[in-house]
């Protein structure tokens, strides 16, 4: 883990980001791996920001930092998309359909590894990415609802769910 923080919540939020494309820029000046802006690259000692090793420890540092916030894993996710700031002047995720989005998102990837086509339609158009999307995804009319927290536990259900299935079909030895 890097600085603590689970490498799979990395990759979740850099194949949010950019579908882990290194030379991504978007059109608000985020660029690399991890879509870091100018200050918040210099902030976490990113002297390169199209270096995918500086950018992932750069975001992790700044994900450290979050964390220090005592902040929820959404409300992380949502401020390292929208701002600090956003997530306390919103009191949580921030009312904003792209960050909102964006939290889904990475929780889907994180939790189960793809996001389900039915969100990766509506999230593809909010994306701020340069890069297009090759998520792969499942088909599946599942909804989830509720607050943060009820979603984060039906989701680790799925993840369960789906690790149980793989091992059961796992060829026998």
């Amino acid at each position: 883990m890097t600085h603590s923080i689970d490498p799979d919540l990395l990759l979740a939020m850099a194949r949010a980001e950019t579908d882990e494309c290194v030379d991504a820029i978007s059109p608000k000046g985020a660029v690399g791996l991890m879509q870091l802006m100018p200050s918040t690259a210099s902030s976490y000692g990113v002297d390169n920001r199209f270096d995918p090793v500086q950018n992932a420890l750069g975001a992790a540092r700044f994900i450290d930092h979050l964390r220090g916030d005592r902040l929820t894993l959404p409300e992380i996710i949502a401020a390292y998309n929208a701002g600090e700031s956003a997530v306390a002047r919103a009191g949580g995720v921030p009312h904003y359909r792209e960050t909102e989005q964006y939290v889904r998102r990475v929780l889907w990837l994180y939790l189960i590894g793809h996001v389900p086509h039915t969100l990766a339609a509506s999230a593809g158009a909010a994306q701020h990415s340069t890069v297009k999307s090759r998520t792969s995804v499942a088909k599946t009319s599942r909804h989830f609802g509720g607050s943060d927290s009820d979603i984060l536990a039906q989701l680790a259900e799925v993840r369960r769910t789906r690790q149980q299935s793989v091992a059961l079909d796992a060829p026998k030895q």
